[in-house]
């Protein structure tokens, strides 16, 4: 469903209510969806200033971080008359004036939309064969690219902004419990996090998350996830570090006593944040503490989506080592038994060239083509400046 719909489904609460965190977490799944629209129609203007740039992605003036160690192409008109603007520091951290508060929505009905005369199902029931390919709204090839960073510039800006509002608006139920209430527990990343109820940590860790994920999609860092991971380390690390603590503080108990329901959903709801805060980890503790924990959750509660995470992590670790921005990483958690190729690693031997058959979205070849395979292989998390040229 398009990200202008979803105001169609309004949250089940107000935001800040002690006895109603659901209503919360349905405002940060807002925000989240609403960082996701920005960096999705944000890519083609990245592309575009890649292009520009002639087919690599150079900083833009103001952000205080090394060149990627690429040696440039030699320069061509195009790519001089065609540099990013100037931006100052402030703006790179996403410090503007808070945006007015947002005109009211319609009346709604519940979770159900107002009554209309004709009601047509959503687009994502329609089938799926014969669908053409969706062409980007915002012909950028004919839009001056200045104008549109500044544009996307304002944007990110409101997004911190909003984000920001939601953090400011949870109030001290929410807070984490003082040494008085709770035993310190140690971790890699310090002192665990322990809050009242585990889906107020999760709250947290998704929060966390969030930043991440926006700091990584500024309209100044390079459209591929990994390499943004690795550009924006500097400004992620306390958030990163935070859902570190926080996942921390959610300790799984022993493992012969019978998991509850409740843990049992706050032990999967945090392998996703510790997935994105975790392929920039750079201390050997944190990511030994980090892998074992995700792969642990899913021996423990049967989740096999956490045990692709933590092959994920590793992966995420090798590549960063074998471009040079990372230290060495040996896996520990690889299932080589499996018939999944994201956990055996047979996908490693593919000819990358080669054409594949059928369409199975296991096959990491296809990300070139099947928009499923790039979300099977979490293109959005781990891809490459390889991954990102040939999906563009």
């Amino acid at each position: 469903m398009d990200f202008s719909r979803w105001a169609n489904c309004p949250p089940r609460a107000p935001l800040g209510k002690p006895d109603a965190v659901y209503g919360s977490f349905d405002h940060l799944v807002l925000l989240l969806g609403r960082i996701a629209d920005f960096a999705c129609r944000d890519r083609a203007r990245k592309l575009k200033q890649i292009e520009l740039n002639g087919g690599q992605w150079r900083p833009a003036p103001g952000m205080n971080i090394p060149r990627p160690p690429q040696q440039p192409p030699p320069p061509t008109p195009v790519s001089a008359q065609s540099s990013h603007p100037l931006q100052s520091q402030a703006a790179f951290h996403g410090q503007s004036n808070a945006p007015p508060p947002p005109a009211q929505g319609p009346m709604f009905y519940g979770m159900a939309p107002p009554p209309r005369q004709s009601v047509q199902m959503p687009s994502s029931y329609a089938p799926l064969n014969n669908m053409p390919t969706p062409v980007s709204a915002t012909p950028y090839d004919t839009m001056d690219i200045q104008l549109a960073t500044q544009a996307a510039l304002k944007e990110y800006g409101e997004i911190r902004a909003a984000l920001h509002t939601f953090s400011q608006s949870l109030g001290d139920f929410f807070q984490p419990l003082s040494s008085e209430y709770q035993v310190p527990i140690d971790s890699p990343f310090g002192t665990a996090l322990v809050y009242r109820t585990f889906d107020v940590a999760c709250l947290w860790a998704i929060y966390n998350m969030a930043l991440i994920i926006a700091i990584r999609s500024h309209p100044h860092m390079p459209p591929a996830a990994h390499m943004a991971a690795g550009v924006a380390a500097q400004q992620t690390a306390h958030f990163a570090i935070e859902i570190g603590r926080i996942a921390a503080g959610i300790v799984p108990g022993p493992r012969h006593q019978a998991l509850n329901p409740s843990l049992g959903a706050a032990l999967c709801e945090s392998c996703m944040p510790s997935f994105f805060a975790a392929v920039q980890y750079q201390d050997k503790q944190q990511r030994h503490a980090t892998v074992t924990r995700i792969f642990s959750i899913a021996q423990r509660t049967g989740w096999g989506s956490a045990e692709l995470m933590a092959s994920g992590c590793e992966t995420a670790w090798v590549k960063a080592a074998a471009a040079g921005r990372g230290p060495p990483y040996e896996r520990i958690v690889r299932n080589e038994d499996s018939d999944d190729p994201r956990m055996n690693g047979s996908w490693e031997h593919l000819d990358p060239n080669a054409i594949p058959s059928g369409e199975d979205d296991g096959d990491r070849r296809l990300i070139r083509m099947r928009p499923n395979a790039r979300l099977n292989w979490a293109i959005g998390i781990m891809g490459t400046e390889e991954d990102v040229m040939i999906t563009r």
